[in-house]
């Protein structure tokens, strides 16, 4: 016989995540959209839900409640018990792989196991770009692949690191997060 595609012996569980993109009633308050993720992140996790995901948008919105939400990850993770969360992701072309790491890599490590690094390749608009980079382009550099490339480097060589470049990324040899890409196609992939 055949067996079944979803037979649990031969295919691991399934997992459930959540996706929040920080939109809201536009009636609301930024601020009050912020304290919504709290509970929701804190329902998905009484749920039972694997992942709780934030995204990177930077827009032009005065009800957004985030840009970036890498600062909301603390408190979500404080608020929260099982759940992992995490950021869908980071737009790395934009950051210093060595900060990205260092904060990622404390988060994971205050809070075991619980704490993924998601990476993206977006793009927001040349003005919010050149504020990020603090530099003038007329394109937006990629390197992408690269900087993603060096994080990982930095969590799985922390040896090489630290004789080589004299780098730590403290707590020296701790637990690194789970690394994951995000996109919203496969033209990226």
């Amino acid at each position: 016989p055949i067996p079944h595609p979803f037979n649990s012996s031969i295919m691991p569980p399934f997992t459930f995540g959540l996706l929040d993109f920080g939109n809201r009633h536009k009636s609301q308050s930024s601020m009050h959209s912020v304290m919504d993720v709290v509970e929701l992140a804190q329902t998905a996790d009484e749920l039972g839900f694997a992942n709780f995901w934030l995204t990177e948008h930077h827009s032009f919105s005065a009800t957004a409640p985030w840009a970036s939400p890498r600062m909301l990850l603390p408190m979500l993770l404080e608020y929260t018990s099982n759940i992992a969360i995490g950021t869908a992701g980071v737009l790395i072309n934009f950051y210093s792989p060595y900060q990205v790491a260092l904060d990622f890599k404390l988060l994971n490590n205050l809070y075991p196991e619980r704490c993924h690094l998601g990476f993206a390749n977006g793009r927001p608009s040349p003005s919010i770009g050149r504020q990020m980079r603090y530099e003038q382009f007329a394109e937006y550099p990629d390197e992408f692949d690269e900087k993603v490339a060096r994080v990982a480097y930095l969590f799985n060589n922390e040896k090489q690191a630290i004789k080589k470049e004299h780098l730590v990324l403290p707590p020296a040899f701790g637990y690194a997060p789970e690394l994951f890409s995000l996109g919203s196609s496969f033209r990226n992939y």
